[in-house]
Parts: C-alpha cells; structure tokens; sequence
C-alpha cells in the first residue's frame, strides 16, 4: 500500500478492515487522548468507547492494550478479564511503542494473530508498524472514530487538530524506519 494511501487513512480515519477476528488470539490496543483535571490524567470517552468495543466484541482473548484503555473499563463499570497494561495514564506513550509492547506480549502469550483495535484514523498508523515489526494483524471493521473536545492531546480533539500532525508523525516514523507500507511477510 502506498504511503499516500495510508496517509489518506489516517486523515479521513476511512481504513481498510482486514481479517476475521474470529481468527484472532490476542488483542493489541492503543488509547485515543486524554482528559486532564488538575495534576492528573483520566482516559476519557473515546477510550472508554475502545474499552467498551472490546469488552462487548472480544472478551475472552488475552490482550496488552494502552492503560487509558484499561483504565477506562474500569471507570466504565465493563472491567476486561486477561488483560495487560501498556504504560501508564499518566505517562505520554507513543503508537509506536504501544504496538511494539503489544507485539511482544503477544509473543510471550504464545499467540500470533493479533486483532489491531484502536481509533479509526490510528489503525493506518499502527498497522504500519505492526508490519514493520514483522506482524499482520487483523483490524475489525467499524472501530471507533469519534473525538473529545475536552483531551488534553490537542490532535485527539477534531480531524482538524489531526490534520496539523499526522504528516510529521508519519515522516518521523518513515525517518526512523519505524513502519512498512507492505504487509508482513506470511509465517506459517
């Protein structure tokens, strides 16, 4: 897939589903913002939204995913069962970190076909990396997609926020060698 067309993705948050998660045997999943309130960070509606698809979709698999995403089960009252936090909520974490953590509790789980659940203009973005790092996941259709006004990471307020830094996200990554524009190679 080109860059252009990933990019395009991650703009419009319009991705490419792939697979079946009933294939899946793990779950990888990163946040979407943040509400500050004073000196402390709390996970937020879309998060709890992240939260609820999963608890609702895919209880029963093993999963790493982001801690705004843990915590926001929690908050929620939809608490996840077999469930491995990535991080911290009051730490800033990156995509890529997230997916490269995911990845290599997946690998110690003994699992290899890990369903990427995320905000719909992040799965182009993690989907690359998850491929750079040698992983083709499968990614469920309608994920969510909304914004929070209130987070405290500006980009995860409007697609017009997002727009400002999604280009440098990407040059940075592909700088760094961080993503593949290619799936990953098949393992049997």
């Amino acid at each position: 897939m080109s860059l252009f067309k990933l990019m395009y993705q991650s703009l419009t948050g319009k991705y490419q589903p792939q697979g079946d998660v009933v294939d899946g045997d793990f779950i990888i999943a990163d946040a979407w913002g943040k509400i500050r309130w004073g000196n402390e960070y709390f996970p937020g509606p879309v998060n709890a939204a992240l939260a609820s698809f999963i608890v609702t979709r895919l209880p029963d698999l093993p999963m790493a995913v982001a801690a705004e995403v843990a915590e926001a089960s929690l908050m929620t009252g939809q608490p996840m069962s077999r469930v491995m936090w990535l991080g911290s909520t009051q730490d800033r974490h990156y995509a890529y970190e997230i997916m490269e953590w995911g990845i290599d509790a997946m690998h110690r789980h003994g699992c290899k076909r890990p369903i990427l659940v995320a905000h719909a203009y992040l799965v182009p973005r993690c989907l690359a990396i998850m491929r750079r790092n040698g992983v083709e996941p499968i990614v469920p259709p309608d994920l969510p997609r909304g914004f929070d006004i209130h987070s405290a990471q500006r980009w995860t307020r409007s697609p017009r926020h997002l727009v400002v830094k999604e280009p440098l996200v990407w040059t940075e990554h592909l700088l760094r060698h961080r993503i593949s524009l290619h799936p990953a190679p098949s393992r049997s």
